[in-house]
């Protein structure tokens, strides 16, 4: 980070963005704002629609001034290609007639991680250029100019004025441009050194840059390693620790998670499993765990008492995906499946539910659930789960066997799906009673009565039926994937060895049922995908870790964790004394053997007010948020 008041070297930073500006820029909602009495009409607002014309800029602009506007022609899509061709040129152009004894190669430039510009291409026509690429987090528009700064400022100037054309819209643009002072440029640039710093020391004394790795902290991080603890007999769940990684791997996660489980069983906590996807990473941090037996590599000793079990299972959910995704890869989009009770020679075809999607399309009724994008998925919605289930349902199985174009081929497709309906059903029962109120009695728990262990029957025959689809040569023919069989089959095996070990053990507690929808991951994907949208979140777990408290070496682990499970639900207004006496309070509270020192209380709640604190909107100065902020930063210990 560059210093904040050096012209020399700010001046050579150029930052670039792309935004869509339609030729009608509706005004924004703060603008239609106004008093209506009890019996007045709220007015009428336009909404942008998604088919309105628009057109994407992209602007160049620097310390001082706007370099490069271009415009994307119609029916054009912004590709690495026209990246070089189009806008690199103009920008070499404009840097070489503005900096005329000054070549390119001090030119830093800032963009965020969009694909036209990380792709390869890019990269070494920068490189050739010599304009080198400065490091920008990922879902951080707090720290990209165009984002928090310049685009707001042009559309709000626009709103309300309607274009005809493509030329009047860009004359519009260029002239708001050149009408912003340079002064404001300038001032653009140092408020993001203020917000750069504001994420340095967001981490304490560490000084860590935002986005850097906890595996490499001299790389970005590229994705976040998350642990979520899940309570048995009620408790919510919560995330026990968040790392940024840079290239996660197995012998890292499993120090990480070794370390989550220390802790929460030095607390008095009983882990029973872990849960995990099963791509290939997953498999081999399963693999470093010694199992007492190596033919049941899914039960393990636990890491402080050796004569507790733990178990390891491969998220269901995924496993029931990539039966799917399996099933529409095959080279000739079928499965063999010797199911009990099938026709000899069973075969699910995929082209069956293609077919009945045809049919079904030209009709009136429609008896599936099929839909385009669940008969073909882009990458992103192999990803889905309501697509998969729309082809694993009752009422798709049920439109193959009684359409009236039914064939004895649509048959066999359906009895397929029939069976993974039912494995579905039994993966996904969450609740005791799921099986009465939704009246299948598929959807059962698993107890020590008859239909628990019909239950456990099925699960352990499907576990052999999983072995039996394994590929027998590397050319994958008319089968599942290596990897997705021998999941399918450690799971069920797992889950059954799991549910008579939890229905006959009584430490600490014996189980009346269990429910194998709790097994799940869907709590900590619905996590993740907060933290993706919401840079704000991410900060805020790892300053706690960043803090050196969430070190399981540290006592203050437990403290930690508990403290921000509190925080996190507490709904009274937080102030410095009060989170004082609840973290002095907390060691006694759940008999922890801690002695927290006055200074470490401190710290640990200098993260917490300044995070409160950094919430509000620094241009917004009105009264009621500066009397919270000061009743927030109030030091009255």
């Amino acid at each position: 980070m560059f210093e904040p008041h050096d012209p020399k070297r700010l001046s050579d930073i150029l930052t670039v963005d792309e935004t869509w500006f339609p030729f009608f820029i509706i005004p924004p909602k703060r603008h239609n704002r106004m008093w209506v009495d009890g019996q007045g009409d709220r007015p009428v607002v336009l909404r942008p629609g998604f088919q309105s014309r628009k057109r994407m800029f992209t602007v160049f602009f620097n310390y001082s001034a706007p370099l490069v506007v271009d415009i994307l022609p119609q029916d054009t899509t912004m590709t690495a290609t026209y990246c070089i061709q189009n806008v690199l040129s103009q920008v070499k152009s404009a840097i070489n007639k503005q900096r005329s004894k000054v070549s390119t190669s001090r030119t830093l430039l800032l963009h965020d991680n969009a694909d036209p510009h990380e792709a390869r291409a890019t990269t070494q026509s920068l490189r050739e250029l010599g304009i080198q690429v400065l490091p920008h987090p990922a879902y951080s528009p707090d720290l990209a100019p165009c984002d928090f700064w310049l685009f707001p400022i042009l559309k709000d100037r626009l709103a309300g004025r309607k274009f005809d054309r493509i030329r009047d819209l860009a004359k519009a643009v260029n002239s708001e441009l050149r009408t912003i002072p340079e002064e404001d440029y300038q001032g653009v640039f140092r408020k993001r050194q203020i917000r750069l710093k504001r994420c340095i020391e967001s981490y304490g004394e560490g000084g860590v840059l935002f986005g850097y790795s906890a595996d490499d902290k001299s790389k970005p991080a590229k994705t976040l390693l998350c642990i979520m603890v899940k309570c048995f007999f009620g408790g919510k769940k919560f995330l026990a620790k968040v790392i940024p990684c840079h290239a996660l791997k197995a012998d890292f996660q499993f120090e990480c998670v070794r370390e989550v489980i220390m802790s929460l069983e030095n607390c008095g906590a009983k882990v029973v499993g872990l849960i995990n996807d099963n791509n290939r990473m997953n498999q081999s941090f399963f693999k470093m765990f010694n199992p007492p037996d190596p033919k049941e590599p899914w039960i393990v000793q636990s890491l402080t008492a050796e004569a507790h079990k733990m178990f390891l299972i491969y998220d269901p959910v995924h496993l029931v995906k990539n039966i799917r995704n399996n099933w529409i890869t095959e080279k000739t989009k079928t499965l063999t499946c010797p199911l009990m009770g099938a026709p000899s020679g069973t075969v699910a075809k995929w082209t069956d539910l293609e077919a009945l999607f045809q049919y079904e399309e030209a009709s009136l009724v429609k008896l599936s659930k099929l839909t385009r994008s669940t008969l073909f998925p882009s990458s992103s919605e192999k990803q889905k789960v309501s697509l998969a289930l729309n082809v694993f349902s009752d009422e798709t199985s049920a439109a193959l066997k009684t359409s009236s174009h039914s064939t004895d081929s649509w048959k066999c497709t359906a009895f397929f799906i029939d069976h993974v309906t039912k494995l579905w059903k039994l993966f996904n029962c969450k609740t005791r009673f799921q099986e009465k109120r939704l009246c299948d009695p598929h959807r059962v728990a698993i107890d020590l009565t008859e239909k628990g262990d019909t239950a456990v029957n099925t699960l352990l025959h499907w576990a052999d039926l999983a072995e039996s689809m394994k590929p027998s040569q590397k050319l994958r023919m008319h089968c599942l994937t290596k990897d997705t069989s021998e999941a399918l089959a450690w799971t069920c095996r797992c889950l059954a060895a799991m549910s008579r070990y939890l229905l006959q053990t009584t430490e600490p507690f014996r189980h009346q049922y269990v429910c194998l929808g709790f097994f799940q991951q869907d709590d900590l994907e619905r996590h993740f995908g907060h933290f993706r949208r919401s840079a704000d979140i991410r900060i805020y777990l790892e300053e706690i870790s960043r803090g050196g408290l969430s070190s399981p070496s540290d006592k203050l682990f437990t403290l930690t964790t508990l403290a921000y499970h509190f925080m996190k639900q507490s709904k009274e207004p937080l102030c410095r004394n009060r989170i004082i006496k609840v973290l002095a309070d907390f060691p006694q509270m759940f008999q922890l053997d801690i002695v927290v020192s006055r200074q470490a209380l401190q710290g640990l709640v200098n993260i917490f007010m300044k995070r409160y604190c950094n919430q509000f909107n620094e241009d917004d100065n009105s009264s009621a948020q500066r009397r919270k902020i000061a009743k927030l930063s109030s030091t009255s210990a």
